[in-house]
């Protein structure tokens, strides 16, 4: 069963990969913001994609 659940984690991975690879050149990365809250950083946005203007 630990195989199974590490193959699966492996496969999953290298998708996500792939997928990167093949939206660099269509989309850009923008990165999440953070802001400090009572002395922590606390994610306000999540990354996403923005397409790139041609």
């Amino acid at each position: 069963m630990t195989n199974y659940r590490i193959f699966q984690n492996v496969c999953e991975r290298l998708f996500e990969e792939l997928v990167k690879e093949l939206l660099k050149d269509r989309f850009t990365v923008i990165s999440g913001s953070f802001r400090e809250i009572n002395g922590r950083k606390v994610r306000v946005r999540k990354a996403h994609l923005r397409k790139r203007k041609r």
